[in-house]
């Protein structure tokens, strides 16, 4: 079944980014390259490699990416899909299946 959700590029962006996805131990290191978590722009975030435990892949996270990431959540993982209730741990799923196409860690 497909579902079709229509949100704000804003709020996607600030709902993500401000729900504190960053504090899991795969990323590595997040740096605004523009905008800000209530901003949209663009950021490297460094993360562990799935494959590779000495190796850090360093990517670009813009709105494209995420906007790409929250709709593989909402088809496979629909219960990490509300963005009114954005947690670290749904952020996470968000910006995971964004840079990873899936969620690889937790």
């Amino acid at each position: 079944m497909k579902v079709l959700v229509e949100v704000s590029d804003q709020q996607l962006w600030e709902e993500v980014l401000g729900s504190c996805w960053d504090t899991w131990d795969w990323w590595t290191s997040v740096r605004y390259v523009s905008g800000d978590w209530d901003k949209i722009g663009e950021l490297t975030i460094g993360y562990d490699d799935p494959d590779n435990d000495n190796t850090t892949i360093v990517d670009t996270l813009n709105l494209e990416k995420l906007q790409k990431g929250y709709a593989i959540v909402v088809e496979k993982y629909p219960h990490l899909a509300d963005l009114e209730n954005q947690d670290a741990s749904s952020g996470d799923a968000i910006i995971q299946c964004a840079l990873m196409g899936d969620i690889i860690y937790g």
